[in-house]
């Protein structure tokens, strides 16, 4: 069974759903990466289909469309195309090969083009019996607004501390590394669990904090030159932009932490304190980057605006 860190009224809300017989054909699971969107989808998928997780991956009736590498060049492509989600309609439209329910499940939805958004607005408004659709995304608002008003919009919150500390301490972490990495995954179970299997990304994570906080203080040059790898891999543009995405979401969670406390940046390092008006300003803007990138808007020009900002 998925293991699932929090959320358990949705999951409550779901499990009387399915034992009741009134499960939808379209739900939209929303919230931040990490925080346990898909884990839910596979686990719903776990009861729908009555299988255990570890056979999920082979259940013929079980169809996952997430963003893909082009066979031809090996670079990820820019889009969910069209012929993903004429492949997820025409596995939703099959008879069930087992006799029961037919799950769909589109990881990063709004990664779909207007093609394959529309091919998918087709199969929300024909759905055929029996059939559930779980679409994850990190902004609603990126989905065509008719798609949005054919699913039922579920909305995923960050998970209380106390509940990523004790989920951690079962990988037999002590309390106190478990707290402290806890409290720095912010809300994001997921990121948590991903770290204690991984500790070198716990690492570098903590690295890129660093070195974010490094940038107050500095001149507008000697910033442009620390952000500089960020724009290294010249060979896959989405891969660079993904991971342009993941450091500025790092950089938010940090001003949104800042924020939450109210105070300013530790001056033993030299960092000036800073405003409230300030952080807000640079949290604004990274919000706008992190928008505008998937808009294909010059990164490096986003992230420039990002550093006038920061004293």
């Amino acid at each position: 069974m998925s293991t699932i860190i929090g959320h358990e009224s949705i999951i409550s809300f779901f499990e009387k759903v399915i034992e009741n017989g009134a499960l939808h054909h379209a739900y939209c699971f929303v919230g931040r990466e990490h925080v346990g969107r898909k884990t839910l989808a596979l686990y719903l998928a776990e009861k729908i289909l009555e299988i255990e997780v570890a056979r999920l991956s082979v259940h013929p009736d079980l169809t996952i469309v997430t963003q893909e590498k082009n066979p031809k060049t090996g670079k990820t492509k820019k889009f969910i195309d069209v012929d993903q989600i004429r492949g997820l309609k025409n596995a939703l439209s099959r008879h069930s090969a087992m006799g029961g329910y037919k799950v769909g499940i589109i990881d990063g939805a709004e990664k779909m083009n207007t093609n394959s958004s529309n091919a998918l607005l087709k199969t929300l408004e024909e759905p055929g019996g029996q059939t559930a659709l779980f679409l994850i995304t990190t902004d609603e608002a990126l989905l065509l607004p008719t798609i949005r008003s054919r699913c039922h919009m579920i909305y995923l919150s960050p998970v209380n501390k106390n509940k990523i500390t004790t989920a951690l301490e079962k990988t037999e972490m002590s309390h106190a590394e478990a707290d402290d990495m806890a409290a720095l995954a912010q809300g994001l179970p997921g990121l948590a669990l991903k770290w204690s299997e991984k500790p070198e990304l716990y690492e570098e994570y903590k690295k890129t904090g660093e070195q974010f906080f490094s940038l107050f203080g500095m001149s507008y040059h000697a910033k442009l030159a620390l952000v500089n790898p960020l724009f290294g891999d010249k060979t896959d543009h989405i891969q660079t932009r993904e991971k342009l995405l993941k450091t500025l979401g790092i950089w938010q969670v940090l001003m949104h932490d800042v924020l939450q406390k109210q105070v300013g940046l530790p001056t033993d390092e030299k960092i000036p304190v800073i405003k409230k008006t300030q952080l807000l300003r640079i949290f604004t803007e990274i919000e706008h980057a992190k928008k505008y990138i998937q808009k294909n808007i010059n990164p490096r020009l986003l992230v420039e605006h990002i550093l006038l900002q920061i004293p």
